[in-house]
């Protein structure tokens, strides 16, 4: 048992390291500050989706394109995981800014 704990607990050090890399405090503000913007625009967004997908003056392709996008957005789904990815970020920022504080 202590070999497999021993291997298991190397392992998952090994994983952290990497997580620690990865959310550095630049890449999680720089991803909070962009998901934060996108769900303040996001009425600005859907508005702007839904009235190209009803422009019949833009080619088929594209129209369907935007009425794609514009339904996404109108989802329940879409909006739930936004803001939780919002609040994730929010809260990694927090964790990435003490691991830092802690080097």
């Amino acid at each position: 048992m202590q070999p497999e704990l021993a291997a298991i607990s190397h392992d998952l050090h090994i994983v952290v390291k990497k997580i620690e890399k990865m959310f550095t405090v630049h890449w999680v503000a720089s991803s909070y500050r962009a998901v934060k913007a996108l769900w303040g625009d996001y009425p600005a967004l859907y508005a702007h989706f839904q009235k190209l997908s009803e422009d019949m003056s833009i080619k088929p392709s594209s129209l369907q394109t935007y009425e794609g996008l514009a339904s996404k957005l109108s989802t329940e789904e879409f909006v739930e995981d936004g803001a939780v990815v919002k609040d994730w970020l929010a809260q990694v920022a927090l964790l990435s800014e003490a691991l830092q504080e802690k080097r």
